[in-house]
């Protein structure tokens, strides 16, 4: 099952990714996640490179991994961390 968490009002109901001024909301979502799910690997984020899954840059979403990492890892050390697959299709942003 899919579960959506809208981190910011302009992004409920969609897969926009946060701006940096919403980091410490995704790093809260990261870790919350973290500890809903004690026995779950996580992915961060799916297809970043294609619409309609944010369609961001290489650059922010290595910033969005080490957050979404670093907040993991605060509360579940030994937690397995998957990196986002990338689509296939010809993406945008520096894809």
């Amino acid at each position: 099952m899919r579960q959506t968490c809208p981190i910011r009002p302009e992004s409920r109901g969609s897969d926009a990714a946060p701006a940096p001024a919403y980091d410490l909301y995704w790093a809260r979502i990261a870790r919350e996640l973290a500890l809903r799910y004690p026995d779950c690997a996580i992915q961060v984020w799916n297809e970043p490179n294609i619409l309609p899954f944010g369609s961001i840059t290489p650059e922010r979403y290595g910033q969005m991994l080490k957050i979404a990492c670093d907040a993991i890892r605060s509360v579940r050390p030994d937690a397995t961390i998957v990196s986002a697959g990338i689509s296939p299709q010809k993406g945008r942003d520096g894809w």
